[in-house]
């Protein structure tokens, strides 16, 4: 039987009827679509309702008392980490990848720990690395993730944070992200950005993930007319992983259409282009099944 590739998508974070498909006023789609096609659990519970806690014990599959992580500021250790899921699903032959936030360490400290999550010490990872880290052998990650703080600038941060600020418009961007967008009501922690979805932590994290998968080892385990991330060539907008895979934008002329952020344009084609644009056309039937 043909073991199944998995997915896991964490949304980060809200309480559990903070979601559309719980009949409250907010927007939600993508995931109320998840819910409604899949199975939902309404009746799970975590843990523990801090944030590292609550990831060690997914990672893990243990209670806080057990993997040693009861509050914020408790580094996950690395022998436990590496037992976790990703690590027993790497043993197993699976090729494992985790891409954005983790927190599985503690960002803000008085001294540098020495982990790649530690603001103090994340210089110390350089642009080359990418892993292992608690059992995922391969690993794209920001720090915080909250979008409340602004991005570390370079050599601190990570992936995310380099890639934000390796175009030279930095500033610009940190300008967009301080700027509300409209009224809070004085909600703690709760802004409209006025930063563009292109430069959004969450658009990166879901670009990252689909462009590892296209090239991962054991990509011909997909179907050929697997998608790969794309921005128009003017850089005006880079669609979110939903809404190319639920078809909600138009597609525009496939010879514009510009795949990987750091693929250069001499290494594509018109043909390329066209045929992965293929299964995501409104305008031409694909025989893919």
């Amino acid at each position: 039987m043909t073991r199944p590739n998995i997915l896991f998508i964490t949304a980060d974070q809200h309480r559990a009827d903070c979601l559309g498909i719980e009949g409250r006023k907010i927007k939600t789609p993508h995931l109320d679509q998840l819910a409604a096609e899949g199975t939902r659990f309404a009746n799970a519970i975590t843990p523990c309702v801090i944030c590292q806690p609550a990831r060690a014990s997914i990672l893990t599959g243990q209670l806080p008392r057990t993997h040693g992580v009861h509050d914020n500021g408790i580094d996950l250790p690395p022998e436990t980490g590496d037992k976790g899921f990703a690590g027993s699903l790497a043993a197993a032959g699976y090729d494992t990848a985790y891409f954005g936030k983790a927190h599985f360490s503690t960002y803000h400290t008085h001294e540098p720990t020495g982990t790649p999550e530690c603001v103090k010490s994340s210089a110390q990872y350089g642009d080359d690395w990418h892993g292992p880290y608690m059992g995922f052998e391969h690993v794209e990650m920001m720090l915080l993730g909250h979008n409340w703080f602004l991005p570390e600038e370079p050599p601190r941060g990570q992936h995310y944070e380099r890639w934000y600020f390796a175009d030279g418009r930095g500033d610009e961007k940190n300008a967009a992200y301080q700027k509300n967008g409209r009224d809070t009501k004085g909600a703690a922690q709760t802004h409209h950005s006025m930063l563009p979805v292109a430069w959004h932590n969450s658009t990166w994290t879901a670009d990252r993930a689909i462009s590892w998968i296209f090239v991962s080892p054991n990509m011909h385990k997909f179907h050929h007319h697997f998608e790969v991330p794309w921005t128009d060539r003017n850089y005006g907008n880079m669609l979110s992983i939903w809404d190319r895979i639920f078809g909600t934008f138009t597609y525009g002329n496939p010879a514009d259409i510009q795949y990987g952020l750091d693929v250069a344009d001499d290494q594509r084609s018109d043909e390329l282009a066209y045929q992965m644009g293929l299964p995501f056309r409104r305008d031409v039937k694909s025989s893919a099944s």
